[in-house]
């Protein structure tokens, strides 16, 4: 798990993987600790949420095309593969996180108690990354210049592209991201007046 210390805030953010994390590192002299231990308890910690199927289709996509600052490096490697992947490790405890492969790494669930995710204050969201994080960093008495995006898979794949029992499969296995996910767009609707 990787936290990185942004002082320019005063805050540190847990950098789950395919949610914008790289443009977020490479905006505000972040200081790398990724070490859990060495966060004071105190700490202010925030992290950014994205749908979790299409956060699956990005870690895929980055693996079979590359991105625009890596190459592919499983350029045969197919959905199904990928969900017989999730599935093999899909009862991996945070001691084993480290054993499975470095796809399962960038698409296993962030609700998973290796991520921690009970220790953020503060969710962003990876569809209105720049400007929620502009937001956010000026609540903190910091504003800042636009934010790249950055590590984009080369191939967009959508939701559409995958079969029934993809989705389905897809469905269960991020059940726990989903209703986080849910959770935080049902708190950014306004209420209605009575």
């Amino acid at each position: 798990m990787m936290y990185f210390y942004v002082p320019l805030i005063r805050a540190w953010y847990l950098h789950l993987p395919k949610t914008g994390g790289m443009a977020i590192r490479r905006n505000g002299h972040l200081y790398v600790n990724k070490k859990q231990s060495n966060i004071p308890d105190d700490a202010y910690i925030f992290a950014t949420l994205r749908d979790p199927i299409e956060r699956f289709l990005s870690a895929y996509s980055m693996f079979k095309y590359g991105s625009d600052v890596r190459k592919p490096t499983r350029p045969d490697f197919t959905i199904d593969e990928a969900l017989e992947e999730l599935d093999k490790y899909r009862d991996c405890t945070e001691a084993t996180v480290a054993n499975t492969s470095e796809f399962y790494y960038h698409a296993f669930p962030i609700t998973h108690p290796f991520w921690r995710h009970d220790l953020v204050k503060h969710w962003l969201c990876y569809q209105n990354l720049e400007s929620e994080y502009k937001i956010f960093c000026a609540n903190r008495g910091y504003r800042i210049p636009a934010i790249p995006r950055y590590n984009e898979s080369n191939n967009k794949m959508a939701a559409s592209d995958l079969t029934c029992d993809q989705k389905t499969f897809l469905t269960d296995f991020y059940m726990d991201d989903l209703d986080l996910y849910m959770n935080y767009l049902l708190s950014k609707v306004p209420s209605q007046p009575k």
